[in-house]
């Protein structure tokens, strides 16, 4: 069991920096619409000739900021 663990933990480490949408919800274990509604709040993404991405770093100072929102 500490085995699976530890694989996912490494899993978890091995997140692309930079990702697409579909591949940040992936990442933070949400639908591709929740992502959205994140988006709508003020979440950056970076397009760059019409290509859009988010960073991790972003996400997580996101989410970190946000921790504390819930009505």
């Amino acid at each position: 069991m500490a085995k699976k663990i530890v694989e996912k933990v490494q899993l978890d480490s091995e997140v692309k920096p930079y990702m697409n949408k579909k591949e940040a919800a992936q990442s933070i274990g949400v639908s591709f619409n929740t992502f959205q509604k994140l988006k709508k709040m003020g979440l950056p993404i970076i397009e760059i000739d019409g290509i859009r991405l988010v960073r991790k770093q972003d996400i997580d100072n996101f989410l970190e900021k946000h921790k504390n929102a819930v009505k």
